[in-house]
């Protein structure tokens, strides 16, 4: 009687098991079978052993069109383009056993391509033996075509502030050679070196646009680059004979935002235009620096000439020339402190911080 009650509760028990299989089966499959992603098993033939009813919604193929075809049916329906990456993510998966993630372009029944996200995981049994790849597979077309459009509309963008740079150094040039064209009549010695001044500094600007115009960031620009260019320039424009002074351009490689590199620009500009109009008077020979690097947080400017000097009672924080109140108003502009020194010539030592403006976009 104890045998038979103890068959009894084995087959009840055996009976409540498979109840309860069928129960987690029949629940396994309601949710795969309404799952928004695919979900899909190939075995470790590739062949395809499930596929969730999601194939038709996504891609419009039946479930019995997949079931029971090899994996590589399946690759071939992957854009030509995309085909290399996607059969090397699933061969890496197979021999490597490690899971998978690709983006691809996969062909709908109606012939056109979406973008989908696979994403696969070996599967193994019980005894740890190898048994294929689950996968899943996730529609990001509407991403992909957002994110196309954002990046069209970003390169438009940038031919657009490219083009403006290119028009504004245009411009300058145009309002630089207008200067030029004026200068032969100007017979006053004061008003042709303010017609120069003011030439060099639509130059120095002008030179920032050609920068950015050449440049791939149109925010910053690289100062060594600049500096080199710029210096070269005054000295070209105003020495016959640019040998007879040494020009030396020490600068770390540095980008900085247009809100500070303009105005350090035109602070070089000034200072070390004043150099080559009066530091090396009857053809004396000499050496202008210009050195920048960082300090922490900070910058350190030093434009040097070994020329006449500065006469040691011109205060030039003070001093009412137009050069030196530019110099001055630059430095505020920095929100920077400048020291000069007249000991062998003339320093220009400036320490400041790249300006920190709110972002307008």
């Amino acid at each position: 009687m104890e045998t038979i009650l103890n068959i009894a509760s084995v087959v009840l028990q055996n009976k409540m098991a498979e109840k309860e299989l069928k129960k987690r089966e029949k629940l396994l499959t309601l949710v795969t079978d309404n799952m928004l992603n695919v979900v899909g098993q190939v075995d470790a033939e590739g062949t395809f052993q499930y596929i969730s009813p999601s194939i038709k919604t996504i891609l419009g193929y039946e479930p019995e069109e997949i079931l029971g075809a090899n994996v590589l049916t399946f690759i071939n329906l992957v854009h030509p383009d995309d085909q290399l990456k996607v059969s090397s993510a699933f061969m890496e998966s197979n021999i490597s056993y490690i899971p998978g993630r690709v983006q691809h372009r996969f062909k709908h029944v109606q012939g056109h391509y979406i973008w989908v996200e696979s994403l696969g995981n070996p599967l193994f049994n019980d005894e740890n033996q190898y048994e294929g790849v689950v996968f899943s597979m996730v529609d990001i077309n509407s991403l992909k075509v957002a994110e196309e459009k954002f990046k069209t509309s970003l390169e438009e963008k940038e031919i657009l502030l490219r083009e403006l740079h290119h028009r504004v150094k245009n411009n300058m040039q145009i309002i630089s050679s207008l200067l030029s064209l004026q200068i032969p009549h100007i017979k006053d010695e004061r008003d042709l070196k303010i017609f120069e001044s003011s030439q060099n500094r639509v130059k120095t600007m002008s030179l920032i646009h050609e920068e950015l115009y050449s440049s791939q960031d149109f925010s910053h620009i690289k100062l060594s680059e600049y500096i080199q260019n710029l210096t070269k320039e005054l000295l070209t424009s105003h020495i016959e004979d640019p040998g007879r002074v040494k020009l030396t351009v020490n600068v770390e490689d540095v980008s900085m935002e247009l809100e500070t590199a303009i105005p350090l620009g035109l602070l070089i500009n000034e200072i070390v235009a004043n150099s080559v109009n009066h530091a090396f008077p009857n053809d004396l020979k000499g050496e202008i620096i210009v050195d920048l690097k960082r300090d922490g947080d900070a910058f350190i400017l030093k434009t040097s000439d070994n020329g006449v000097g500065i006469p040691q009672d011109i205060d030039f924080k003070k001093a009412d020339t137009l050069g030196f109140q530019l110099i001055n108003s630059l430095v505020n502009q920095l929100d920077g402190q400048m020291k000069m020194d007249t000991n062998n010539g003339t320093t220009f030592t400036l320490k400041f911080k790249e300006l920190q403006y709110n972002k307008r976009f």
